[in-house]
C-alpha cells in the first residue's frame, strides 16, 4: 500500500512516516524506482508497537533501541520499565485530578460564605501526600517537588509548619485530614502588598479561643487561585481547623 493509505490506516501523517523511515525507526518495505514508499500489512504491527511504547513515555531514539534489540532477551525488561512509567502517570493524572476536585470544593465553599467572618464546614476524611522537611526559619519549599500546589498543615502553639501536603487519591497515604466539623475563615488581600502567614493564623486561633470555641492545634491552609473565581491581582487562603468538641 501507498504511503498515504498506510499512514491513513494507521491514523498517523505521512510525514510521520517519512521521519520514521528517516531515522530507521519503521522503513517502507519497498520504495519504487520512482521513489515512491510502499508498505505491507505486516507492520501494521510493527506501528503499533511504536505507538504502544511512545505512549509509555519512550522517545523515539529509546523505541529504536528496543525494536532493534529484539530476539536478545532483553524486551521484557523494558517491556516492565514501560509498565512503570505508565503507572507513574496514571498517579500523576488522578493527583491532577485530586487538585482540581479539590479547587473546586473550595470554589464552592468560597461562593456559600461570602462576606462571612467564620462558618462551619463538615469535612469527610482524605488522604494526603505530604512533605515533612526540617523546620528552619525562612524556609521555602518549591510547589514544583510535588507537581501542584502545595498546602500548608501549620501547628497553632509554634506557628511553624507541621507539614506540606496535596490532596491525593491514594489509598495507602500515610497521612490524612481527619473528617469533623471545621471551622473555617477566608483572607483576601491585594497581591501587592504581600501576606505572611503565622500572623494571622495566630489572630485567627486566638480570635477563636476569645469567643469560645475549642480548637485542634493543626491549622489547614489552603490557597485558592483567584482566577477559579474570575478575580485579578488578589491573594485568597482559606484557614480551616478541626472543632475540639468534634475529635
Amino acid at each position: 500500500m501507498t504511503t498515504k493509505e498506510f499512514a491513513d490506516a494507521c491514523n498517523v501523517e505521512k510525514r510521520t512516516l517519512f521521519y520514521y523511515d528517516e531515522i530507521g525507526l519503521l522503513k517502507p518495505a519497498r520504495v519504487r524506482g520512482n521513489g515512491y514508499r510502499e508498505y505491507d500489512i505486516e507492520q501494521f504491527t510493527r506501528m503499533e508497537t511504536i505507538k504502544l511504547l511512545q505512549s509509555s513515555g519512550l522517545s523515539l531514539m529509546e523505541i529504536k533501541s528496543v525494536l532493534l534489540c529484539e530476539g536478545e532477551g532483553r524486551n521484557i525488561e523494558v517491556v516492565l520499565e514501560c509498565k512503570r512509567r505508565v503507572e507513574e502517570h496514571i498517579n500523576n493524572l488522578k493527583d491532577g485530578l485530586a487538585y482540581m476536585n479539590q479547587r473546586i470544593e473550595l470554589r464552592e465553599c468560597y461562593m456559600r460564605h461570602p462576606g462571612e467572618s467564620v462558618f462551619i464546614e463538615h469535612f469527610e476524611e482524605r488522604p494526603l501526600a505530604a512533605i515533612r522537611p526540617e523546620y528552619h526559619s525562612h524556609m521555602r519549599i518549591s510547589y514544583l517537588d510535588m507537581g501542584h500546589y502545595l498546602s500548608i498543615a501549620e501547628d497553632v502553639n509554634t506557628l511553624r509548619p507541621k507539614f506540606f501536603f496535596k490532596f491525593t487519591d491514594d489509598p495507602h497515604a500515610d497521612t490524612v485530614l481527619p473528617a469533623g466539623k471545621y471551622i473555617c475563615t477566608f483572607i483576601e488581600q491585594t497581591r501587592g502588598n504581600g501576606i505572611y502567614i503565622p500572623p494571622l493564623i495566630e489572630k485567627f486561633a486566638f480570635d477563636l479561643r476569645r469567643d469560645g470555641y475549642s480548637i485542634d492545634d493543626t491549622v489547614y491552609v489552603e490557597e485558592l487561585p483567584p482566577w477559579i473565581i474570575d478575580k485579578r491581582d488578589v491573594f485568597i487562603i482559606r484557614f480551616a481547623v478541626r472543632l475540639a468538641d468534634d475529635i
